[in-house]
Parts: structure tokens; sequence; C-alpha cells
């Protein structure tokens, strides 16, 4: 599916812009942070976004939420991060760096304003990286994603429907502003092309009716 006009018009001017590998750099770091947690108990709980701490100076923490990732083990731990690291890959070659980094961007500085929204939310990036997994469907449905356990492929588009059902759970569960904040970049992405598709399926079906119309009229 083809993104909006905007993104097109964007990329071919700041294309020079982009960040090549961002999400591997995102998850190389994240990666140090989940090791370095395990000196310090409380080492999680100072990179986490809480809009109320922002406020009182830790400013830090509007970046370092994107490297924290949700308590796991070292197996769990390892197989989310070549999972992401993979999806990752997947998008960039579809999209290119540009609007890989676009995506993300949007869908970050949205999360950030939930923080500010209502300080005392803690916000975590898990519903922005489960929103790429949501676009990789959409952008390459057919796309063919291995699991390792069990080691078997599955179409992107699955993922789409699982990952986008996740979301919606998280949705109804209170996490609305979350989940809202991290579909920015996809809507903005998608929404002009749905609109149309909706559009023009709507024409055609008037079309095929003012047909069927005018050609039962035309029976004896």
């Amino acid at each position: 599916m083809r993104t909006a006009s905007w993104v097109d018009w964007l990329e071919e001017r700041y294309s020079h812009w982009a960040i090549p590998g961002l999400h591997r750099i995102i998850l190389a770091v994240a990666a140090i942070t989940w090791l370095l947690g395990f000196s310090d108990p409380h080492f999680w709980e100072r990179l986490v976004l809480v809009g109320a701490l922002v406020k009182d100076g830790e400013w830090w923490r509007i970046f370092t939420f994107t490297v924290v990732l949700p308590y796991m083990n070292a197996i769990q731990t390892l197989l989310t991060l070549v999972f992401t690291c993979t999806l990752g890959d997947l998008l960039e070659s579809e999209w290119g760096s540009f609007k890989h980094n676009l995506f993300f961007l949007i869908s970050y500085l949205a999360l950030v304003a939930v923080a500010f929204i209502d300080p005392t939310r803690l916000v975590h990036v898990l519903y922005l990286y489960t929103m790429i997994i949501v676009a990789i469907g959409t952008v390459a449905p057919n796309a063919p994603i291995y699991l390792l356990f069990p080691p078997v492929e599955i179409p992107a588009k699955i993922f789409t429907w699982v990952f986008g059902g996740l979301l919606l759970y998280w949705a109804m569960r209170g996490d609305y502003l979350e989940v809202i904040a991290s579909s920015f970049g996809y809507l903005t992405f998608f929404a002009p092309s749905f609109i149309s598709e909706w559009k023009a399926r709507e024409d055609a079906r008037r079309r095929m009716k003012k047909f069927r119309g005018e050609d039962d009229d035309k029976k004896p």
C-alpha cells in the first residue's frame, strides 16, 4: 500500500537526513540497558517516561524510555530483540530509511505528548514497536516472517491481525492514550490511501448498482 503523498514529498527533499538502521541502534542500546539493569535494581526506574518526573527536571526520560524493555528473562529478551530487529529490517527494506525513521518519529513524539497530557502515567515504548509490526503487514502483507520457536514461516499480514488485536486489548484495558499515540505514525502514513480505496470501492459499488438498475429497467 502506498504511503501518503506528503510523506513522499518529504522523502524527496530530506531523505539525506535519514539514519540507516535506526532500529538496530535503538535495540543495541536497549540490550545494554537491559544488562545494566541487573547491576542496579532501580536503574530501569530512572529511565522510564513519566511526565511529572520530566517536569521535575529529569528530562533525559524523554529519550531513554525508548530503550527500556519490558522485564523478561534472558531467553525472552534475546528472542524479542532478534524478532524486532528482523521486522525492522523488513520494514526498512520496503520503505527505505527515511520513511522508516519518520514513522518512528511521529509515534515517538505522540507518546511523549501523552506523558504530558497525563503526567502520572508511565508511558512505555512497547506500543510503538507493536504498531511497527502492524505496519509491516500493511506494507508487505505476504512477506514471509520466520519464527524460531516453532521454526515456521508466517505471512506478515497474520501478525498485523494478531498484534492489532493486542493493541485493541490494551486500549480496552485502559492504555488507550498510548495506543492512540502509537497509531499516529500508522494513520498519517496510510489513512489517505485507506480513504481513497474506500471511496473507489463506493464509487464502483454505486456504478454497479446504477448499471444493474438500468439493466433491470430494460427487461420486458
